[in-house]
């Protein structure tokens, strides 16, 4: 177990065979809550870019577990640039470089909808069906995802690429990659 006591609240983080896990606090929780909505309520009338249908109540719903997901990352890579504000959509989430994404299931594979893949950028898998726990289940580069992973239509219309969990590499390899690239802007 280890703390990080920048991020200013006592966050622990645990290692075993599934990954690097890391529990959320409730001021965290409704903060990231409000950022969700405020996220969703910023982009009415916008299409989604992965052909979903607009709802509100599930899209206010997705939004505030998306940001929670990328909470853990901004907590994981501490201290780090975090891309929860803005209006630019498709940045990286965190450092520039970084996209987190979320799944409910444990043994769930990383997928990135057709036409979102970046090749230069590391995808990173969160696993957030034990909420307020999470699990950062591992990453992998855009390049190696497009080369790797397959290309499936598990929804009507909504075609992604998946990444088997077997192709997954583990958090400190991303935590220092993210060191080295802040190393050579300093």
């Amino acid at each position: 177990m280890r703390t990080r006591p920048w991020t200013f609240e006592p966050v622990t983080f645990k290692s075993d065979e599934w990954g690097e896990w890391i529990a959320l606090i409730p001021k965290r929780i409704d903060w990231c809550m409000e950022r969700g909505k405020e996220r969703t309520d910023s982009n009415l009338g916008v299409a989604h870019r992965n052909n979903l249908p607009k709802s509100y109540d599930r899209d206010v719903e997705r939004d505030r577990k998306a940001v929670m997901v990328e909470a853990v990352g901004m907590l994981y890579f501490s201290p780090c640039d975090w891309y929860v504000f803005g209006k630019e959509r498709g940045r990286p989430d965190i450092d520039g470089f970084i996209d987190m994404k979320g799944v409910e299931e444990l043994k769930r594979r990383l997928v990135v909808p057709v036409g979102q893949l970046k090749l230069e950028r590391a995808y990173c898998l969160c696993y957030h069906g034990l909420h307020p726990l999470y699990c950062l289940r591992g990453w992998n580069w855009g390049h190696v995802i497009e080369k790797l992973g397959t290309i499936e239509e598990q929804q009507p219309g909504r075609p992604a690429h998946y990444l088997g969990n077997e192709h997954l590499l583990s958090m400190p390899q991303l935590l220092k990659e993210q060191k080295r690239r802040k190393a050579l802007v300093a």
